[in-house]
């Protein structure tokens, strides 16, 4: 339709001048907006409001000068959509409230602090607080766990094949254990530490070997025992 008019076209023209008073006044209740929307027109047809011309045409500029700015410090809720609320942080659980915003709620989860050479990384107080620093002693007990983990998922594949990827495993144990044993820096405990990590390379290679006969719940878990070995790699030098 050319020319455009009607109530169709005046309902955005009002819509977006009530949002220009919205810009200078966040509080104005829908009351307010409307009777600074409506007592400020130009009158164009009958004095007052009519049938053919409503309140009359539309001036933006009278309708912002009727607003006056807010000097309430309080800033209303920011709307919110579900699923339009992550804020990237791994320490906070975070929630769409239409009613007072996104929420980010701080959650004890576990989490990584970006380091190698700290294990169990946890949140708390909606950041990630690293852990204790990787040791020869810690390195057995993970890998032991992680073994003992796998059991339980390997129970039903053939254990010839598990065994070749646990046997190095549980050498890498014996080996950290008797660095630990041993201390830090000395001769005793940097030869152990190079064998522990060579047994773990072992196992990784191993798994690659068998991992097609393995089901994938048994390939996981000797994966992860393997990839707790290797932090050695890098912490203990």
């Amino acid at each position: 339709m050319n020319p455009f008019f009607g109530t169709s076209a005046a309902t955005p023209h009002a819509a977006a001048v009530a949002a220009l008073l919205l810009t200078k006044n966040r509080a104005l209740t829908p009351a307010q907006l409307q009777a600074a929307l409506t007592s400020t027109p130009v009158d164009i047809g009958p004095g007052g409001f009519d049938d053919a011309s409503g309140f009359g045409r539309l001036d933006a500029f009278a309708a912002i000068n009727a607003v006056s700015i807010s000097t309430s410090t309080t800033i209303p809720p920011a709307r919110c959509v579900t699923g339009g609320c992550d804020d990237g942080n791994p320490c906070t659980d975070d929630t769409c409230d239409p009613a007072t915003g996104c929420q980010h709620a701080a959650n004890t989860a576990s989490c990584g602090d970006g380091s190698e050479c700290t294990l169990a990384d946890q949140c708390n107080g909606g950041r990630c607080q690293p852990g204790p620093s990787v040791t020869a002693g810690s390195l057995s007990t993970l890998i032991t766990a992680g073994v003992n983990a796998s059991l339980a998922d390997c129970r039903n594949d053939k254990r010839k094949q598990v065994k070749k990827v646990v046997n190095p495993l549980t050498q890498a144990v014996k080996a950290f254990s008797r660095a630990e044993v041993a201390g830090v820096g000395t001769k005793k405990w940097t030869k152990q530490v190079a064998k522990g990590e060579k047994m773990i390379g072992t196992a990784r290679s191993k798994l690659t070997k068998v991992e097609a006969k393995l089901s994938s719940a048994c390939v996981s878990q000797l994966e992860e025992a393997i990839r707790t070995g290797a932090l050695g790699d890098t912490s203990l030098r």
